[in-house]
């Protein structure tokens, strides 16, 4: 942070490269200043920010323990599990100790969730539900549904919606 006369104080008399003139032996002590690391949050393929989108941290103080929250950070098929120091993490920081500035990244965890399948007047057949997990690729699971007269097309998604209160009078 620069130089002074006395050790242990930190008022700074001289600066780096600063021109001085002297006039006889003289002890110039250096003064330090913890460094300050910005960590910043990135929602890491998610929509929305964290409660905070950065925080500062001072060297040499106690490791951090408090991170940001989910704040409005949202992802389509998954849930917010914490931060990691790299984008494809999978284990949540519990503290972090920085020695530079640094970029922590959500970490998103797919939902699992099932497709259940429906006959559609079919006249025979049963099947059972198929798991799956949000983001992964799986086939279908082969008809086994049968309609007496017709072929088989393939399958058509149906959306559960729910009915809101004021269209009912």
């Amino acid at each position: 942070n620069g130089w002074s006369t006395a050790t242990g104080t930190s008022a700074v008399v001289y600066t780096q490269n600063q021109s001085v003139t002297l006039y006889g032996n003289l002890s110039i002590y250096a003064q330090w200043t913890a460094q300050i690391y910005v960590i910043n949050y990135s929602n890491n393929g998610g929509t929305g920010a964290a409660s905070i989108n950065s925080q500062n941290y001072t060297y040499g103080s106690a490791a951090i323990t408090s991170f940001a929250t989910v704040g409005t950070m949202t992802k389509t098929g998954y849930t917010f599990s914490g931060w990691s120091t790299t984008a494809s993490g999978t284990t949540a920081l519990t503290t972090l100790t920085p020695t530079a500035n640094q970029t922590l990244y959500a970490i998103w965890t797919a939902k699992p969730f099932n497709i259940a399948f429906n006959g559609n007047t079919s006249t025979s057949g049963t099947m059972l539900n198929l798991s799956m997990v949000s983001g992964t690729a799986k086939a279908l699971t082969a008809n086994a549904f049968l309609k007496t007269g017709f072929r088989f097309n393939g399958f058509n998604r149906i959306h559960k919606r729910r009915a809101h209160p004021r269209n009912f009078r």
